[in-house]
């Protein structure tokens, strides 16, 4: 559906490292890592709602919500809290909120309730200009390392990975 096709995160996400041209200045890879993100994810004057990019919220609103979120890395899950506020140009029954990019900490921030790091999608482009792998197939392969990591929580569907 079309609800499941926007993100909250509209900064390019950098390119892997291997992917760069011999030369070729490739500071942006700092951003892959998210080895230790915050315990809360503040708004900033960046954030914004998927559905409307041109409204942006400045730090400091009033209403501003902390919600539970969860970071999707290679191996587990993770819980955070991010601070969200009820985006005005979306109707109410949506209950959609404004929230921040997370880019510059290695974080694709899907929908301020589930973030992915850059390092598990650069695996996934890896694994895939590597050899034919199935979606289905390397899915399945994250959730079976997600089991022998322990991880509190499950990986994601294959339908909402291929959204992501």
């Amino acid at each position: 559906s079309a609800d499941c096709e926007r993100s909250v995160s509209y900064h390019t996400v950098p390119l892997p490292v291997w992917v760069a041209l011999p030369g070729k200045d490739s500071c942006d890879s700092l951003a892959h890592t998210a080895l230790c993100p915050p315990a809360l994810f503040a708004l900033k004057a960046s954030s914004r709602c998927a559905w409307h990019p041109q409204i942006t919220v400045m730090p400091g609103h009033q209403g501003i919500k902390p919600l539970e979120c969860t970071i999707y890395t290679l191996t587990c899950t993770l819980d955070r809290v991010m601070q969200v506020v009820r985006c005005t140009s979306c109707p109410a029954r949506a209950r959609r909120s404004c929230g921040p990019d997370l880019g510059t900490l290695g974080l694709f921030n899907y929908n301020n309730h589930s973030m992915f790091t850059h390092d598990l999608l650069d695996e996934y482009t890896s694994a895939y200009t590597l050899a034919e792998t199935p979606f289905s197939m390397w899915t399945q392969g994250v959730v079976r390392r997600y089991m022998i990591h322990g991880s509190s929580r499950p990986f994601v569907s294959v339908e909402v990975f291929h959204n992501v």
